[in-house]
């Protein structure tokens, strides 16, 4: 599962662009 967040929250770096705060809020979340 750990896997698939970290994929999913490069995907939202990556192509969506999303600002770092962005991404550690959603990863804590889904954590």
């Amino acid at each position: 599962m750990e896997e698939l967040i970290e994929k999913f929250l490069n995907y939202l770096s990556v192509e969506r662009g999303l600002a770092q705060n962005t991404l550690l809020s959603y990863g804590s979340d889904l954590k």
